[in-house]
């Protein structure tokens, strides 16, 4: 009989959010390193293209992810600024390819505003050939959540979303501070659809 799946598949395991994953990078790997790296994909493969927004308005405290709370907006537009440098040098290192999925992740990508999420995807469809079927995806946090900035989101082209949901017991919401109320989640849905 075979093992159980939990034993054959419950060892720890990286994360999957960027290319070369996280554990591949070491002070050993620099500049051209990763350049090579890029350069070796081979022509015409469909990419997937994680774009990570490192903000949130709050801590949820099981969060394992990068990110950190942002006091003011001039720290999310700057970094913005850096985010579209990085994509033209990346962009700049791969063969002709196409992105087949777009995810914005965090953090909390909703925490953009409007404009923001407009400049953004245009950045990224100016760096990248993103496919007229793109699946592109987005983190959403309906806490403080605003109708404009899905409005940006539904018109840079956005197929899916993950509102983020751990628990609507506001008990256990106190416990992890992710704090969104029924109500919240249900306007951000409907706005979303």
């Amino acid at each position: 009989m075979s093992q159980p799946l939990t034993q054959k598949y419950g060892g720890p395991v990286p994360r999957y959010t960027s290319y070369p994953t996280a554990q591949q990078f070491t002070p050993a790997v620099d500049g051209e390193t990763y350049a090579r790296w890029l350069g070796a994909v081979p022509p015409g493969t469909r990419l997937s293209l994680y774009v990570h927004i490192p903000f949130c308005r709050s801590l949820c405290w099981f969060c394992g992810c990068n990110m950190s709370v942002a006091n003011h907006y001039e720290r999310v537009r700057r970094y913005l600024d850096l985010l579209d440098r990085e994509a033209a040098l990346v962009a700049a290192q791969l063969p002709p390819c196409e992105v087949s999925a777009l995810h914005w992740g965090g953090g909390t990508p909703t925490m953009l505003r409007a404009k923001d999420v407009t400049w953004l995807a245009a950045r990224l469809r100016r760096h990248f050939q993103l496919r007229d079927d793109v699946e592109f995806s987005v983190e959403v946090h309906p806490r403080g959540l605003a109708k404009a900035t899905v409005a940006a989101l539904g018109a840079a082209g956005v197929t899916r979303a993950s509102l983020g949901v751990q628990d609507l017991d506001p008990e256990v919401q106190a416990a992890i501070n992710r704090h969104q109320s029924t109500d919240e989640t249900l306007r951000a849905a409907s706005w979303l659809r």
